[in-house]
């Protein structure tokens, strides 16, 4: 009997080793979660440096988290920046300066009363790491049970009234003295024209807004009172970044890409636009068609002011060079394999010419690969016998390629009067929409342009463009009868055209 309660005895203290060595061994990291509270550790798939930044990839995690950590074995880390992406598609940002040592432990990060599934965590540091460090992600269990229809749809948000959409930028504009808002700087561009320069923002999107358009605080309320990203487009973050950097970071946010996989959105803003409402348009645009691809500015150095259409006139002509370096950096990034481009307004007047000497290029065989997927020519503010003679030379630069012609537009019916009455590309006269083969031309004067731009007009005169474009990035589907019923065909078998017919 004393024989098998020793042996007992022996099996049950082997047991209890063996959890302490199994404790022992295990992440250092994890013996740093809090006492008192329920934590578990989340699944990640891959931890992997890009530039600055700590990627933690937790695409595998199907767990319902009400706070974070991050628990770190390493040296001495000083970070700047977190970025924590949830299976909802929004982005919770913040800026800290902390110092994490080894074995501590970021605090708490982004508690709320509903859980998430986070899938994706990026942590800036302020110099790049030695080596990937040892870490863990630990997060509190949802205690509430949750139904199938508590569940989000992809893009968006179950509890918070925002959502915070990444930006990278390329411009010609000078930099100015930095803002500081709250504890932050943001970078500032102004007017004057510079080398081409890269960057990256952080613009928050409401939720509770219509779809196409880009509320702002009105001057009392922003002098007095303050921004509320609850009710407002606002700037969380502006960042300038080495072309090397910006690169590399291009490269990591790629691979997160679900429904636009591998894409890449470049906008090119029109007349009247500051760099800040710029943007604020690419942040909405990408946002509002879904699209979770890389979505790129390229900023050209417009005044802002109504009055200075012959100064934007002039600086979107010499943004053309910029324009063609930030396409070929795009285009070269490992992992993007589509590259979308919009240009509203004046801003087709750079993509044209960069267009043409592509073409160029290619019929030398010396063009290289801009990956372009679909074109689209938003009422572009450019001479309409220019643009024809243009676009004959255009056939296969592209998958596909969209002018949507309007009546109706802000920005063309400032540059008809400045221009004499010269009829521009983007215009509707009485005899048609400009025509040219390899391009799919509509006449959506019924509609609105003017969400490409800064003007606030209903959602339901809008609603279908967004829609459209997102089916042409998406599914390159083609002609646009075949989006939507509401695209009829028009003119005749020489020169066709589809019309935007709502009723």
């Amino acid at each position: 009997m004393k024989f098998y309660v020793a042996a007992l005895r022996l099996v049950a203290l082997t047991l209890l080793l063996s959890a302490i060595s199994l404790a022992w061994t295990s992440s250092s990291a994890l013996a740093q979660q809090p006492r008192g509270e329920s934590w578990l550790e989340l699944p990640i798939t891959r931890v992997e440096k890009s530039g600055n930044s700590l990627v933690i990839d937790l695409s595998e995690n199907t767990k319902r988290c009400t706070a974070l950590r991050v628990v770190m074995s390493s040296d001495q880390l000083s970070w700047r920046r977190l970025l924590i992406t949830y299976s909802t598609g929004q982005v919770h940002f913040e800026e800290r300066e902390p110092t994490v040592s080894s074995s501590e432990q970021l605090a708490r990060l982004d508690e709320r009363t509903r859980g998430r599934i986070v899938t994706r965590i990026e942590i800036e540091l302020e110099s790049s790491a030695p080596k990937v460090p040892e870490l863990a992600v630990l997060g509190t269990p949802e205690l509430r049970s949750v139904s199938e229809g508590d569940r989000a749809a992809p893009g968006t948000a179950v509890e918070d009234r925002w959502i915070a959409v990444p930006v990278f930028y390329g411009t010609t504009r000078a930099r100015e003295a930095d803002r500081l808002k709250g504890n932050a700087k943001l970078a500032t561009y102004g007017a004057r024209q510079a080398d081409l320069s890269f960057g990256r923002a952080v613009v928050t999107v409401p939720i509770e807004r219509e779809p196409g358009s880009i509320p702002r605080p009105g001057w009392f309320r922003l002098v007095f009172d303050r921004e509320d990203p609850a009710r407002d487009f606002t700037l969380a973050g502006i960042e300038p970044l080495s072309a090397t950097n910006w690169r590399a970071q291009l490269q990591a946010h790629v691979k997160d890409g679900q429904r636009f996989k591998g894409q890449a959105l470049i906008f090119i803003h029109g007349f009247n636009v500051s760099f800040d409402d710029a943007l604020f348009r690419t942040a909405q645009v990408g946002h509002d068609i879904g699209f979770d691809g890389i979505s790129v500015l390229y900023s050209w150095p417009s005044r802002g002011n109504v009055l200075s259409y012959v100064y934007d006139l002039d600086s979107a002509k010499a943004g053309r060079a910029g324009l063609k370096s930030l396409m070929e950096a795009v285009a070269a990034t490992p992992g993007i394999s589509k590259v979308n481009v919009i240009a509203h307004s004046l801003g087709n007047d750079p993509l044209l010419e960069v267009l043409r000497e592509h073409r160029q290029m290619l019929d030398a065989k010396k063009a290289p690969d801009l990956k372009l997927n679909e074109l689209v020519f938003a009422a572009p503010d450019v001479s309409r016998t220019v643009f024809e003679q243009l676009a004959e030379r255009m056939f296969g630069v592209a998958s596909g390629i969209t002018l949507y012609a309007s009546s109706n537009d802000r920005a063309l019916m400032t540059s008809h009067g400045v221009r004499g009455g010269h009829v521009r590309a983007g215009a509707v006269p009485p005899g048609g929409p400009v025509v040219v083969a390899g391009i799919e031309t509509l006449d959506v004067s019924q509609a609105d342009t003017s969400w490409f731009g800064l003007n606030h007009t209903t959602f339901s005169s809008r609603r279908h463009l967004i829609e459209d474009i997102r089916l042409l990035f998406s599914a390159g589907v083609h002609p646009p009868d075949k989006r939507f019923p509401v695209f009829r065909r028009a003119g005749n078998d020489q020169k066709r055209w589809w019309q935007y017919l709502p009723n």
